[in-house]
């Protein structure tokens, strides 16, 4: 099987069917589909650094791949390993409390939840031509690589991915790309090809229509002039638009979503785009 394509109209679906959320809803599914599986992987001897509340400081490993990623973990550095691989703009702090509750529920899984690239405290691609063309540098076997080399620089032989929205994506891109590592994965919110558009707005079009002239207004070059700063130095109604329209739940914890909104705030204009 072909790993997944990722031209510029996956992206934009993409990006509309990761903007509709219902976090908890698809917490409480993530969490019962991972307890539902019986894990055989194994994790390094080596015990884990104490990091799984995202209102400290996260732990840090730098990857082969050039990336300096953050992350969330919680459980034994010998049980079976799991990854929670977030949504676009998301963070580990999105799919936290579902961490920390699976982690009540089955104490022996060793639990790791990272900042996927560009997103959260991870550090953006360097790649040479990542700042004119950010879409060559965001691809999901891009962020599969970066999974794989996280394993690899822990001697993680393999792990169940468990995926929410557009982490879907890079778990479907692992099990087609290193199925070996793979033992079993969780989709949430999910497409079989990364085409279909599920949409509620078009974010590429609020980033093509607004935010692309409104830099340019205030002088920054487009994209590379832009892939490290925050939507929020030049992007009309910016925070509107997060509260209103990105980090929505009905039901969620208010505080939690507050939370969520500051991190995606934060999250650089190369990965939006």
């Amino acid at each position: 099987m072909n790993s997944l394509q990722h031209p510029h109209a996956q992206r934009k679906a993409i990006s509309r069917w990761s903007a509709a959320r219902t976090r908890l809803t698809a917490a409480a599914a993530l969490l019962t589909s991972v307890a539902a599986l019986t894990f055989v992987s194994l994790a390094s001897a080596d015990p884990p650094q104490t990091c799984s509340d995202p209102n400290q400081p996260k732990c840090t490993i730098q990857l082969s791949t050039g990336i300096t990623m953050r992350y969330l973990e919680v459980g034994p550095s010998n049980g079976p390993v799991v990854f929670l691989l977030h949504g676009y703009t998301d963070s580990s702090r999105s799919l936290s409390l579902v961490m920390n509750s699976l982690h009540q529920l089955m104490p022996t899984l060793d639990i790791i939840d990272p900042d996927l690239r560009g997103q959260g405290q991870s550090s953006l691609p360097t790649g040479a031509g990542c700042p004119a063309a950010p879409d060559s540098c965001f691809r999901p076997i891009d962020f599969a690589h970066d999974i794989i080399a996280f394993m690899d620089a822990r001697h993680i032989r393999h792990a169940t991915m468990a995926g929410h929205s557009f982490g879907t994506l890079v778990a479907q891109e692992l099990g087609l790309s290193y199925p070996s590592r793979v033992d079993k994965l969780v989709l949430i919110s999910t497409a079989t090809d990364g085409q279909s558009e599920p949409a509620v707005f078009g974010l590429l079009g609020l980033i093509d229509g607004l935010w692309e002239p409104a830099f340019q207004a205030a002088g920054y070059t487009w994209p590379d002039g832009v892939y490290d700063v925050s939507p929020a130095v030049a992007a009309p109604d910016f925070q509107d638009f997060l509260v209103n329209d990105w980090v929505v739940d009905p039901i969620a914890d208010p505080v939690f979503l507050t939370q969520i909104a500051a991190d995606a705030a934060a999250t650089p204009l190369g990965t939006f785009i």
